[in-house]
Order: structure tokens, then C-alpha cells, then sequence
């Protein structure tokens, strides 16, 4: 009976969906046509109306049906009250004195005097044993009832720095009362700060949900997010991980939650270990993993409600036998055509075509009016959404690509799908959307800026572009971005043709583009201003966690960020006129011997975690110690790139942990920074022109360096003695150094016991490697060498290199004969821990070092540029061999396998011109899973 009650609900809720639909389908026809008796005439259709009627009729039938079943069975209704209230147990004293207040038969005497009292007279009740009669309190003092409402609010009583600001809104609210301070504390507990502010505007019930306003429904969104914050709350959503902006982006189900989920709903999935069963009428949901050759047996196609489908087609079928799907979800599943019959699914409220190659989506797809979730992203052939779109008024979420670094395939084609990209005319009449993540602007009417200010539901992320479309201040401001308080994350992109000639008015535009304050992120592209507008300031951007600048060409300096309390990231590229960085940057005034004429307390960005300034070919200092102020107290991590003119730099950076020079010409800056820096654990030089060496100061005071790499710098030739200090090292890289000539000796016990990488790369002038620290690299598991043309043969010291597991090795020199290199490889058998190899030769070598033949343990092994005419025969010894690559070996002409290698699964062969086929003994290759030319 349980059951026949569930599909009646379903069966309801598609009447309540089809009716729905229609009555969307009026306001769309009304929104086109502009005739108020379309409207009338559509609703007194004759033949609409009967359908109707036919099928509540149906429905309520089988519920009257349902209830005589019930009647027959003896089942009753019962009102279950929401809350079991518990008879009080009479209490008595053992003194006999109608004067004593507080036993529960006085409880009447309480409440009649408190409701006795003066509107004004400010009562509370305290217990006190003692006590013969209720007592007045006077208020609390301000700082008291600030101080329990802290207690109540934060575990650890530390106020953040946005809540500081409500304390005299807090404190008043509470009128000096601890019972009020205790239980506000207690309600703001958890809530984020839109809801704080919720609550100061003196709509607390509102803000908790009691009360809601009659002319707004809530938003389902902020629904789903409350219940996703209960189930964190009590565990039973875990692990969550955040973005920049500590918005969730991942979380796990708890194991037992999961499988709770699982059982409840294993009748309505379709479980593909259950293929054998007969009755499938239960199935609500059609997952990737079931197979697709059964989904025919299901028996009430009209009861599925999910489908999830990898397929490369899909049939026409399909669509027309689950006419009642909610869910459709076809995201890599290969297709190219989508037929025209998914107009027909009138109840999808969910549609995902993410990265299928979809080319033009069919017309009858607008008429999904119901559909309030749709889904694009990297549909790369996709290069325009259809005009009648606007029609799908029930659209709240559309997602597709717009970041052009969201992935290695859109970095390439990217931007030619975003220049190629139209939007649909008249966005603006979705007036439900929330997400829209990309606003490609065009000439046309329907397509300008002002469409965005019609969508005032806008939340997420909002990117912008290309703005040079925007003439004036005027037209920015139709936007009303100010007015959006859930945008968290905005991107403006300019794309200028500079070679015409035409008037910039970037300063105006960007000026009526002012966010909301709660805005997180902020992205500027392209900017063609010489100064940016005044909302740049903490005033107006106080919880900006993000900012990115980039392409401001010609920008001479750089806004006020100093004051910015909650900055985290912040990312300065491309400022090509800038020369100076000095005390516009931190927001702070000088006096006249240059310091700073404000407080010597005062902090500048206190929050900082990142800092990238990039591609800035005039800056030649960056001022700050002489400010006399507090700098960076949390930066760690600091990159320079492309700036080659640089030499003066702040030292102020307490707790520096990443540290990356690139592209600059002077030594100066890696000087000035490790003037002070203690807590450095990775340090890249890369490209310092004038860098000779790292000295013993650099390296003595950062004991926990862990990464060290150096790269491209021409003029260095040497590593200090300290470097064997540095007993937290795992990683050391050399490479591109042609200067660069030998490591430092070792001295007493002192050794590398934490290296667990060393790369040696294109150091042409070194002719060793330093066995004796090679010896004591006890926790060494990868060792590459490559390209040292000067390096001498040397013998593997396999006593000290227990641990290794990859090794990367060349024939170093032209003038090294096979016998020499062969020599390298004597006792690598020894090497018990070798998984990976990697041999490089020279054409006129046709072998292989016979030692390489030993290693049974080998999983992976790739031969570069050898002479060899086939694969050894002795080959077959690497029983353990799951991997092998050949490459760059011009002589093969076949290759033979007939040879057993059983665990053997990739094959992968590159730049062999002369191998033109690999047949003989594949069949022996019983777990081959690639293999590629």
C-alpha cells in the first residue's frame, strides 16, 4: 500500500509539473507576442481542460481507493504532536512557608508578578537559597555584555575582524540584559555574516527562518545550503575541501552514511549485478554504471526519473519512453548530434551536455521551460547558444567555459571559443538566473551590458568580456553590480585592438562597474587605464580574499591594497610603465625623511599569503623598510618573474616559505630578501643574470630548506659549503648552468641524509659527480643526469643508494666509448629498490649494457637513441617489466615479443623511422593495455 501511495505522489506531482509547464508556456507566449487574450484563450482550451480534469480525477480516485484499503486494514490517523511534553513532578520543601519562591506549585506567583511589572523596569531572576522575594537587576555595563556574547559566540573568544565593527549594533540589541546577550550569542553561533547582518537589522526571525516575508519565497539554493551545513555539522558530510574564497568545492559522505543512502535506495536503482531480476517497476534512477543494453527492461519507463548516460548516441527512443525525466545527464558521453525529440521531455529540470562534441543544439530544447539547471562546459565545437533560449524562463544555472586556464586543451582552443562565442538576445528576461558564469558582450540591442541588470538574482561567479564594447560610465553602471550582494567572484576583460586608433575610456568604464563589498575575488584583464577608480580601497572592498591584475600596460602605479584586512592572494602582471613600488601600495602617508607618519603599530597587509608580481619590464624598486611599519607578517610565498631592471626589494617577510626569482638581471633582490629570511623551504632562481653563487649567509639562516633549484643562470659556478647543512634538503636541481662546475666537498659527518631528488642538467663544465655525498644520500630516490657533456664515467654507488628507484643516466660526452659508459652500470643489480630507468646512447652503439639485463625487479624502462637493429634477446629476464618505451632508435625494422613477458602492458614507441610493425609474439602479451606509435 506504501507503495501505491509513492506513485500516487508521483503521479501528482506530474500533473502539478505538466500544468506548470503550460502556464509557462503562457508567459512565454504573453512575453512574445504581448497579448494579454493569447492568454485567455489558452487557458479555456477545451481540450487542455479536459486532459486536466481527467487526470486529478485519476488521481484522487486511487487516493480514495488507498484510504477504504487503509479502513479495511484498521489503520487510523494519528496526529504525532512535535514535541512530547513530560508531566511535571510536584515538588515539595521541607519547610512549610508560603513566602518561598521557586518550588514548581509557585511557579504562577512568578509569572503574575513579572507580568505585573513596568513596560520600562528592566527584571531578572536569579536563584539565590536564601532568598525570600524576586530581586531587581540594573543593566550589565557594556563591556559585560559585550564579553558574554563572546563567550556564547566564539569557542576560543577571539573576534574576527568583521564582527568587530557590529559590537555597539550587538551590544545595544541586548539593552545591558545577560539572558539576551547569552541567547543572541547563541543564535549567531555558525551563521555566516549575511545572516549576522539579518539579524542587526532587527529581523532575527526572519534571519533564523521563523518568520518568512509573504510577498518572497525562499530560495532553494540557500535551503540546500543550510541542510548541506547541518550535515557537516553532525559529521555526516566530511573532509570538505575549499577554494580560494573558502567556498566548498569537495566533500566525502561518511562510509556508514553512504551505505545507509545505498540500502535505502537499492530497489529504485537500477543495479546492474541484479540484471536477472523481472520486475524493475521500481527503478527511479539509471546510473553510468548500469549496462545500457538493459535499460529496455524496465517496466515503467514513465516512473524512471534519472538518467545518466555515456553512450556515444542517443536514441530517439530514449527520449520518447522517459518522457518524465527530471534528470538528464549525458556530460562525455561522445555524442555529436542530440535529437530534436529532447524538446519533448517537458519535466527535465536538470540537463547536462558537458564535454560531448555538440555542435548546434536543436531548436526544441528552448521549449524545456521547466529546465532549471543547464549544463555546457568544454563543449568546445559549441560556438553559440540558440536566440530562443530566453524563452526557458525557468533557467537558474548555466555553466559552461570561460577560464582559459581551466585546463590544458582550453589553453590551446580557448580563446578562439571565446572570441567565436555569441550570447543568446535579451539574457535579461531570465530573470531567475543565478548562475551565469560567462557575459560575452555584443553591438547589438539585446546584447549590450545593461542585460546584466535585469538579472538581479545573479550569484557565483560573473566574467565580463570584452569591455571595450562599453562606452560610458553610465552604461557600466546599468549593470547595478553594487546592488548584487552574492556575486563573490568578478572578472573584467578588456581585448583592445591597439592598432586602431580610437578613444579609451577604460578609467570611466571600470568606475561604474563597482562591486558589492562582499565581493572575494577580482580579476582585471587587459585594463588600458592610467589609474584605477576610488572604490579600490578597504572601505569599499573590505572582504576582498583575491586579486589579479593583469595587462595594465599603462598603469604608472599601483592602487592602495595595504588596508585590504582579508587579502590573501594578490597577483600584479603586466604593468609595463611601472618604475616604483612605494607608499601608494601600502596605503599609508609618508613624512618628509620618508617614513611613515602614522602609527608605528600599523599593519599592511596582515592577511597576505601570495604575492606574484610578473612581466614588469621598467620596475626598478620596490620600497618599504624605510616606511617604518609592519609588512607581509603572513606572506609565504613570494614570486618574481620577468622583471629585469629590479634591484631594491623589502626584507620584512617573517615567514617566507616560497621564494621564486625569474628573469631578473641583478643579484641584488636574492640579497636584500635573504637579509632577514629565516623560514625559507623552497627557494627557484631561475634566469638571474648575475648571479655567481649562493653564498654561506643565504643558506646558513634557512636550515629547513627542502627544494632547491637553480636554472638558466649563465654566470653561476658554484653551491656553498653550507649546502651540507641543510639536513632538511629533498630536492636539488642544477640545470642549464654552463658554469657550473663541482659541489662542495663534505666535511666530517655532514651529509644530504634527507635528499630524495637530484637532477644534474646541461652543467657543461662538470666533469664529476660527487661520489663521496652520493655515498651518504641515504634517503636518495631519484637520480637524473642528462646532457653533461664534460662528465667523466663514473661508478654508481650502490652501497649508499639503497632507497633508488628511478634512475636517469646519458652517455654524457660524444668522446665516450660504449666500453667506458658500459663501465657506469657495474653493480646496479645491487640497487634493489630500482623501478624506473631511463638509458640514453649514442646511434653507432647496437647494444645495450648487458647489466641492465639483470634487473628481474625493473617495472619501467625506456631506451633513447641506441643504434640497436631489435629488441635484446636477453630481455626477457625482466620478469617484473611492465612499461617499455623506445625512442629516437632509428635501426629497428620490427620488433619481436615472442619472448614471454607476461606483466608487460604499455608498449610506446617514438621517432623510429624505420619500425613498421610489431606483430611477432603479441599474443604473449595476455596484459597489454597500449600500445602506440
Amino acid at each position: 500500500m506504501l507503495e501505491r501511495v509513492v506513485e500516487d505522489a508521483e503521479d501528482a506531482e506530474n500533473v502539478f509539473d505538466e500544468f506548470r509547464y503550460e502556464s509557462l508556456k503562457a508567459q512565454v507566449m504573453n512575453i512574445r507576442a504581448k497579448l494579454i487574450q493569447n492568454i485567455c484563450n489558452f487557458f479555456s482550451h477545451t481540450a487542455f481542460k479536459y486532459k486536466m480534469f481527467g487526470k486529478i480525477n485519476n488521481i484522487n480516485e486511487e487516493l480514495r481507493a488507498i484510504n477504504n484499503l487503509a479502513n479495511d486494514l484498521g489503520l487510523q490517523s494519528l496526529m504525532v504532536p512535535s514535541r512530547q511534553i513530560l508531566p511535571i513532578r510536584e515538588t515539595y520543601s521541607v519547610v512549610v512557608a508560603s513566602d518561598v519562591i521557586g518550588r514548581d506549585m509557585d511557579v504562577a506567583e512568578i509569572n503574575e508578578k513579572i507580568l505585573n511589572m513596568r513596560r520600562d523596569v528592566v527584571l531578572c531572576t536569579i536563584p539565590i537559597v536564601v532568598a525570600v522575594d524576586l530581586h531587581m537587576l540594573g543593566k550589565l555595563a557594556r563591556d559585560h555584555c559585550w564579553s558574554i556574547f563572546k563567550q556564547r559566540t566564539f569557542v576560543d573568544g577571539e573576534v574576527p575582524e568583521e564582527v568587530v565593527s557590529m559590537e555597539n549594533g550587538i551590544v545595544e540589541m541586548c539593552q545591558g540584559l545577560p539572558l539576551a546577550a547569552s541567547v543572541l550569542g547563541g543564535l549567531l553561533r555558525n551563521k555566516e555574516k549575511h545572516e549576522w547582518h539579518a539579524i542587526l537589522d532587527d529581523n532575527p526571525l526572519v534571519a533564523e527562518g521563523f518568520l518568512r516575508p509573504c510577498q518572497e519565497a525562499p530560495v532553494m539554493e540557500d535551503v540546500g545550503n543550510k541542510f548541506f551545513q547541518l550535515l557537516l555539522q553532525n559529521s555526516l558530510l566530511q573532509d570538505v575541501k575549499l577554494d580560494e574564497q573558502e567556498n566548498t568545492t569537495h566533500c566525502k559522505m561518511h562510509d556508514l552514511v553512504h551505505d545507509l543512502a545505498r540500502d535505502i535506495l537499492k530497489s529504485k536503482l537500477f543495479d546492474p549485478k541484479s540484471v536477472g531480476r523481472e520486475n524493475f517497476s521500481q527503478v527511479r534512477y539509471f546510473g553510468w554504471d548500469s549496462p545500457k543494453d538493459q535499460i529496455d527492461r524496465i517496466n515503467e519507463p514513465e516512473r524512471l526519473c534519472r538518467l545518466f548516460w555515456r553512450s556515444n548516441y542517443v536514441s530517439e527512443d530514449i527520449l520518447l519512453n522517459f518522457k518524465f525525466l527530471r534528470v538528464l545527464n549525458l556530460s562525455s558521453s561522445g555524442i555529436k548530434v542530440l535529437s530534436a525529440k529532447i524538446g519533448k521531455l517537458i519535466y527535465l529540470r536538470y540537463l547536462d551536455l558537458s564535454d560531448t562534441k555538440i555542435k548546434v543544439l536543436p531548436k526544441p530544447i528552448c521549449k524545456l521551460y521547466n529546465l532549471q539547471t543547464f549544463r555546457i562546459n568544454s563543449c568546445f565545437s559549441l560556438k553559440k547558444l540558440l536566440e530562443e533560449m530566453t524563452n526557458m524562463i525557468s533557467l537558474r544555472h548555466i555553466h559552461f567555459n570561460y577560464n582559459y586556464q581551466s585546463n590544458l586543451y582550453f589553453a590551446v582552443w580557448g580563446s578562439r571559443f571565446i572570441d567565436q562565442f555569441q550570447m543568446p538576445l535579451n539574457m535579461g528576461q531570465l530573470t531567475s538566473l543565478q548562475t551565469l558564469p560567462f557575459f560575452y558582450l555584443g553591438l547589438e540591442k539585446g546584447r549590450q551590458i545593461e542585460e546584466l541588470g535585469r538579472l538581479k538574482n545573479l550569484r557565483g561567479e560573473l566574467t565580463i568580456k570584452p569591455l571595450q564594447l562599453v562606452v560610458k560610465k553610465e552604461e557600466a553602471r546599468t549593470t547595478y553590480l553594487q546592488e548584487k550582494s552574492n556575486i563573490y567572484k568578478l572578472a573584467y576583460l578588456w581585448s583592445h585592438d591597439e592598432s586602431e586608433d580610437c578613444e579609451i575610456n577604460d578609467e570611466h568604464v571600470l568606475d561604474g562597474l563597482q562591486p558589492h563589498p562582499n565581493l572575494k575575488t577580482l580579476t582585471i584583464v587587459d585594463y588600458l587605464g592610467t589609474k584605477f577608480p576610488s572604490w579600490f580601497s578597504e572601505g569599499l572592498l573590505p572582504n576582498l580574499v583575491v586579486l589579479k591584475l593583469s595587462g595594465c600596460k599603462r598603469c604608472k602605479d599601483i592602487p592602495s591594497l595595504g588596508q585590504l584586512k582579508f587579502l590573501r592572494h594578490l597577483q600584479l602582471i603586466g604593468f609595463l610603465e611601472l618604475e616604483s613600488i612605494g607608499p601608494t601600495f601600502y596605503g599609508v602617508d609618508v613624512n618628509d625623511s620618508g617614513s611613515s607618519s602614522n602609527n608605528l603599530n600599523i599593519q599592511v597587509f596582515p592577511s597576505l599569503k601570495e604575492l606574484v608580481l610578473k612581466n614588469m619590464r621598467n620596475l626598478i624598486e620596490w620600497k618599504g623598510d624605510e616606511l617604518g611599519v609592519r609588512m607581509f607578517s603572513g606572506l609565504e610565498k613570494l614570486k618574481f618573474t620577468k622583471c629585469p631592471l629590479l634591484k631594491i626589494t623589502p626584507s620584512q617577510f617573517e615567514i617566507l616559505c616560497e621564494l621564486s626569482i625569474e628573469g631578473v638581471d641583478s643579484e641584488m633582490p636574492l640579497l636584500n630578501l635573504f637579509s632577514n629570511l629565516t623560514s625559507l623551504v623552497k627557494l627557484i632562481v631561475d634566469d638571474v643574470k648575475e648571479l655567481t653563487c649562493l653564498s654561506d649567509e643565504m643558506l646558513h639562516n634557512n636550515v629547513s630548506l627542502q627544494h632547491l633549484l637553480v636554472s638558466l643562470c649563465r654566470k653561476f659556478h658554484e653551491l656553498p659549503q653550507n649546502l651540507y647543512n641543510l639536513h632538511s634538503l629533498k630536492s636539488l636541481r642544477i640545470s642549464f648552468c654552463p658554469y657550473f662546475s663541482s659541489f662542495p666537498v663534505p666535511t666530517r659527518d655532514n651529509y644530504l641524509t634527507s635528499l630524495q631528488s637530484l637532477e644534474l642538467c646541461h652543467c657543461d663544465r662538470l666533469t664529476s659527480l660527487p661520489n663521496r655525498m652520493l655515498n651518504h644520500c641515504l634517503s636518495l630516490v631519484s637520480l637524473n643526469v642528462i646532457n653533461c657533456n664534460n662528465l667523466v664515467p663514473f661508478f654508481l654507488p650502490a652501497r649508499g643508494l639503497h632507497r633508488l628507484g628511478i634512475l636517469q643516466i646519458d652517455p654524457f660526452s660524444e668522446m665516450v666509448d660504449f666500453e667506458a659508459f658500459q663501465l657506469i652500470f657495474n653493480g646496479i643489480q645491487q640497487l634493489l629498490s630500482l623501478r624506473t630507468l631511463e638509458v640514453r646512447g649514442h646511434l653507432h652503439w647496437d647494444s645495450l649494457p648487458y647489466q641492465l639485463m639483470q634487473l628481474s625487479d625493473l617495472t619501467a624502462i625506456q631506451i633513447h637513441g641506441f643504434g640497436i637493429e631489435a629488441l635484446p634477446h636477453r630481455l626477457h629476464n625482466l620478469t617484473s617489466l611492465e612499461r617499455l618505451t623506445l625512442e629516437r632508435c632509428k635501426r629497428p625494422q620490427h620488433l619481436d615479443f615472442s619472448d614471454t613477458r607476461p606483466k608487460l602492458r604499455y608498449v610506446v614507441i617514438r621517432n623510429c623511422p624505420l619500425l613498421e610493425a610489431v606483430s611477432d609474439g603479441l599474443g604473449n602479451l595476455v596484459c597489454l593495455q597500449e600500445l602506440s606509435f
